[in-house]
């Protein structure tokens, strides 16, 4: 008797829980259409500024990521730097709207130190051109190249020079 009852019962829980996870289902699709249309209506409110300050919060997250990663202290906040329109070292515009690939022109956190950490009185921001350039080079490296452009571009009007005289 106890076999035929399991027999019964057994098709009605198998339904019940299809049932209940069938609508389990539904709940998370409803959810996750609200999320992303709260999404989509907060995305067409925000104003230019506030992206930017969103994308100025999330370099600084990120940097902190890598810094915690590496040991390095991290004290920045994005209200504590300064966020210039131009890198102050190559003079560039910085571009802080593109995302993903590296790019000259793309805004980065510099240690004017690299012995101390991100601290307010040794982080600056500039463009991941010129991080590139300060981070790979020595200041011997760099004033030879300097000294190759000048000589090159001398020798270059002094040929122009030359080619124009009659």
């Amino acid at each position: 008797m106890a076999k035929e009852h399991q027999n019964e019962l057994f098709p009605l829980l198998k339904e019940r829980l299809l049932s209940a996870k069938a609508e389990l289902s539904r709940k998370k699709q409803r959810d996750k259409e609200r999320r992303r249309e709260k999404r989509r209506r907060s995305l067409k409110t925000s104003t230019a500024e506030q992206f930017m300050n969103f994308r100025k919060r999330m370099l600084v997250a990120k940097r902190r990521r890598v810094a915690r990663k590496k040991g390095i202290e991290f004290t920045v906040t994005a209200e504590m730097l300064s966020w210039p329109t131009y890198c102050p070292i190559l003079g560039i515009k910085l571009d802080y709207l593109t995302r993903g690939r590296l790019k000259p022109d793309l805004p980065t956190i510099d240690r004017v130190d690299p012995k101390y950490g991100y601290h307010p009185w040794n982080a600056r921001i500039v463009s991941f051109r010129a991080n590139t350039i300060k981070s790979s080079a020595s200041l011997k490296e760099i004033q030879c190249v300097l000294d190759y452009v000048r000589r090159v571009k001398d020798e270059a009007s002094e040929l122009t020079e030359l080619r124009l005289a009659p």
